[in-house]
């Protein structure tokens, strides 16, 4: 199966239909604060039928807390709840929260043993290599004997952000000492390097981040570099907002600035996307082009 990784500020609804319908087996929504929905602060979840199976990722570090966030969640009928234990960037980390929680594994599980008592659909969770060395293993048998279903590897440290090249070993190592499926992610560019990592790696699923940014269709092996499919893919982004009633200036910006790639005249393109001063100049771009 292959799953669309949870991206913060850009798994929009209309991004998730487009993953969907480009063939993606599983949708995920960006990271949802635990601490947010205590306090009543956490923004509803957009959702459609149309986006088919959803995962709901949740992020925090108090179990009593994640608990509560997995009842607010089950509202919106998930397949799935996803617990962060991976994300790397300060405001989330730094704050004992996403990656941080792989320097403490005792309190990862304990947090994980909750939401599984709490939840009644399966919880999975999604970790790094580790912190500043290696604990993958160590931290998914930790969060399997506290009931995760389900666990994803990004190949690379907490340290190293996204720089450098993810060591997919590390989940080849995860798959061979966990029984629950293995999802693997990091550095999968296109549909032959999801082959390619199950080849190599042994896990279960494949997860795809910021290769559908730039092409949804790379869950179906049919990425393409050519102008007029990515402006077509523009369009459609511009419509499904539109239907979905989420559509924005600058969240269609930031997607089309991510489509428009790849392409005899893509620089051209994207700087009049990112000079655009409404959502009819974007569509006015696209076609000019």
């Amino acid at each position: 199966m292959l799953f669309l990784a949870p991206m913060a500020g850009y798994n929009s609804l209309a991004f998730r239909i487009m993953c969907r319908k480009h063939g993606a087996d599983v949708v995920s929504t960006e990271m949802m604060s635990a601490n947010a929905v205590h306090f009543g602060q956490q923004r509803d979840i957009l959702t459609s039928e149309e986006e088919g199976p959803l995962s709901i990722q949740l992020f925090g570090n108090l179990p009593e807390r994640l608990v509560e966030a997995v009842r607010w969640a089950e509202q919106y009928n998930p397949v799935l709840i996803d617990l962060n234990a991976g994300c790397p960037v300060p405001k989330v980390a730094g704050n004992g929260m996403g990656a941080d929680l792989m320097k403490d594994p005792t309190l990862l599980a304990r947090i994980v043993e909750a939401m599984t008592d709490a939840a009644t659909v399966p919880v999975t969770v999604k970790i790094r290599a580790g912190w500043d060395r290696e604990n993958a293993v160590e931290t998914a048998e930790a969060c399997e004997r506290a009931g995760a279903s389900m666990i994803a590897v990004h190949g690379r440290l907490a340290t190293h952000g996204y720089s450098g090249k993810a060591d997919w070993q590390v989940i080849k190592r995860v798959a061979d000492s966990v029984g629950v499926p293995v999802i693997g992610n990091g550095d999968v560019h296109s549909s032959d390097d999801a082959e390619r990592m199950i080849g190599e790696t042994g896990c279960d699923h494949v997860m795809i981040g910021r290769a559908a940014l730039e092409d949804p269709r790379v869950f179906s092996g049919m990425e393409s570099t050519a102008k007029e499919d990515k402006i077509r893919l523009i369009e459609e982004y511009a419509a499904t907002s539109e239907r979905t009633g989420e559509i924005s200036l600058n969240d269609l910006k930031c997607h089309a600035l991510f489509l428009a790639k790849g392409f005899p005249g893509s620089p051209v393109l994207r700087g009049r996307i990112s000079a655009a001063r409404s959502i009819e100049e974007i569509k006015n771009a696209a076609k000019s082009i």
